[in-house]
């Protein structure tokens, strides 16, 4: 097996056969002269209709962008990662092996997104966003297959429609559930409900509150302990 790193406007000159066996333009596809292929044998790069990759980006071996992904400028897709059909990604975010992304989502500018984190359809992270995965910080969450391939065993997933707000950090297991939203700055360490809308510092999330309803009337006597308004 062989790795070989190639960029886009260098096939016609001496690549020419290993480009075509090795990646798949779809129609209507905009590929950047100056984007960056890292290839491997037996495991193509997929660009689907309709894409644009933009100067600087780097897209390495086994990875499917679907039809109408969009990339910023120097963007980096590590091996074996999936885009979802007209999902976009901001300039100079990085995504790690591994990793699969839903359809029609939204990932700004500066994002990370660490190995094997799962973004489900609809997805929003907000500029420099991130998620994280090395739970002790020492390598002990990953391990390698029967066919000799690393995985990791504490991936972040992001359900449907959540939204990630700027500067976030979601740390390595954590589950944020569909329809939630978590506020610029936080860092969350555990899994969040769906539906949830969190915006403390430092979250350690709860489940949403329920409320019950009730009359204006009674809920002033509970409060100031009136008898009737």
């Amino acid at each position: 097996m062989t790795i070989t790193e190639l960029a886009y406007s260098d096939f016609l000159w001496n690549s020419y056969e290993l480009f075509k066996k090795q990646i798949t333009i779809g129609e209507g596809a905009e590929v950047s002269p100056r984007a960056v292929f890292i290839l491997k044998d037996d495991e193509p790069i997929n660009i689907g209709e309709d894409c644009i990759v933009r100067s600087g980006c780097v897209i390495y071996f086994g990875t499917t962008l679907a039809k109408g992904v969009k990339l910023g400028h120097d963007v980096f897709i590590r091996e074996r990662c999936n885009v979802g059909e007209f999902t976009k990604i901001g300039t100079k975010s990085i995504i790690e092996w591994n990793s699969k992304i839903g359809a029609r989502c939204m990932i700004e500018g500066g994002v990370f997104l660490a190995e094997c984190s799962l973004l489900e359809d609809e997805v929003f992270m907000g500029p420099q966003s991130r998620t994280t995965s090395d739970k002790y910080m020492d390598g002990r969450t990953y391990g390698y297959d029967e066919t000799g391939r690393r995985f990791c065993t504490s991936g972040v997933k992001i359900r449907k429609g959540a939204k990630i707000g700027a500067g976030v950090t979601v740390l390595p297991g954590v589950v944020v559930g569909e329809g939630s939203t978590i506020g610029a700055g936080c860092v969350v360490a555990e899994d969040v409900p769906a539906n949830s809308k969190l915006f403390s510092r430092w979250v350690k999330a709860q489940p949403p509150i329920k409320v019950e309803e009730k009359n204006y009337s009674d809920l002033l006597k509970e409060i100031k302990g009136i008898e009737s308004f």
